[in-house]
């Protein structure tokens, strides 16, 4: 029942990422319950590591997904890589199947999306 209503509403790890990434410690809120919130997101986030490696390229990828320019982001993320490696394989793709050189797109340019 439960994996029906996350599918429902598109719930996904991405979805608990953002939420751990912008979550705030709310008014009235302790800090030790604004430390569990966040590591009940972080749980759910990382769910599927399950060794040191998988944890570091999940923050690898993550890293590198937010350093690409808007465009590029955007398409990147669209097609939810499971890896850091993928991640960059898409976005140099992305710039390759654009004749945008590698490195080319910084992160204040205007990337086209018309996949």
């Amino acid at each position: 029942m439960k994996e029906v209503v996350f599918h429902h509403y598109d719930i996904k790890e991405e979805t608990y990422r953002q939420r751990f990434r912008s979550m705030r410690k709310g008014p009235g809120e302790t800090y030790r319950e604004q430390a569990s919130k966040l590591q009940d997101m972080a749980k759910k986030w990382l769910k599927g590591c399950t060794t040191m490696d998988e944890l570091m390229d999940a923050i690898i990828r993550e890293q590198l997904v937010d350093t690409l320019p808007q465009a590029l982001k955007i398409w990147v993320s669209e097609r939810e890589p499971s890896s850091s490696k993928e991640a960059g394989e898409l976005a140099d793709s992305y710039l390759q199947a654009r004749g945008l050189e590698r490195g080319g797109a910084g992160r204040g340019e205007r990337l086209h999306t018309d996949v």
